[in-house]
């Protein structure tokens, strides 16, 4: 019993000294070779997603959870380990109670891809994806590297997600306009701002861009007319109007770095215009768009 004690105080006391070899200074994580990706939504037909990278958990997004139609994984651009990556996109479980009897979610895509180190992208599930919708469910991976901040004003961009119907995207002044409220008037009673895209339906689930173009600083809404015209969208009967505000952003502090948008100086911006359908069914419904910070001014306060 003796010799135990003994023996047991002795390995302690190796242990301790063992241990006690350089564990007293700072350490630090080895940061590898990132690439940048974001995701979006773009499947009017499912419910909101979810999107896992399965081959590794560190340097990982894992802010892409309840991703629902029309919206942006949360966080916008996220660091990913560059390389060839395995990733799933998963149908969203709200309650971790009650998983379907296979016991887990539904499997939308499982895919590998080559993400190169410096490189972002935008990850965009789109489609429909019930057996005989048109068009099939596709996962397109843009590469997206956004341009550098301008001095001042913004880069604006407008991406065609939609494959149905024909609109156009006119970028005004926040203020109500006259006729805006009224729910009888089939058109926009003044001319709701600069023509920002004529947004001509691709006819896929592909995307189509267009090219940034330079705007002064303001506080901006979307509105949606039927291509050609200053109607709103839907039948004469019961015209529908489309605004969508813009983000205007957050001004640099000494505690904060600036958050892009349409009233910071620098900001780099994209319009995705969405189709006329309802999420969870794909009814129709009307056209919407989601405004995406792809570049926020750089620091200028030190902190």
């Amino acid at each position: 019993m003796r010799f135990a004690r003994h023996f047991l105080l002795a390995t302690l006391a190796f242990g301790a000294a063992a241990c006690s070899d350089d564990d007293t200074g700072p350490t630090s994580a080895v940061i590898p070779p990132l690439a940048y990706v974001r995701y979006i939504n773009a499947t009017p037909d499912t419910f909101p997603h979810t999107v896992r990278w399965v081959d590794d958990l560190e340097f990982t997004p894992q802010t892409f959870i309840n991703v629902g139609f029309r919206t942006e994984g949360q966080g916008g651009f996220q660091g990913l380990r560059a390389g060839s990556r395995r990733f799933k996109v998963f149908t969203y479980q709200q309650n971790v109670l009650n998983f379907p009897i296979a016991g887990n979610t539904t499997v939308l895509k499982d895919t590998t891809f080559n993400f190169v180190a410096g490189q972002h992208y935008t990850i965009v599930y789109s489609g429909f994806t019930r057996t005989g919708s048109t068009p099939a469910a596709q996962l397109n991976i843009i590469t997206d590297d956004p341009p550098a901040s301008p001095a001042t004003g913004t880069l604006i961009r407008v991406y065609n997600l939609a494959y149905t119907g024909t609109w156009d995207v006119y970028l005004g002044p926040t203020a109500t306009q006259v006729g805006d409220t009224s729910t009888t008037s089939t058109a926009y009673a003044a001319a709701p701002g600069t023509l920002l895209a004529s947004t001509t339906a691709p006819g896929s689930a592909g995307a189509v861009a267009q090219n940034y173009t330079a705007r002064a600083l303001g506080n901006y809404q979307l509105r949606f007319t039927t291509a050609g015209t200053l109607n709103r969208p839907g039948t004469a009967a019961t015209p529908t109007p489309v605004r969508v505000a813009v983000p205007a952003g957050v001004a640099e502090t000494a505690d904060f770095e600036a958050a892009g948008g349409s009233n910071i100086n620098g900001s780099v911006l994209t319009v995705w215009v969405f189709g006329a359908q309802t999420g969870g069914t794909g009814a129709a419904s009307r056209p919407s768009a989601l405004v995406t910070v792809d570049r926020s001014p750089a620091r200028t306060i030190a902190p």
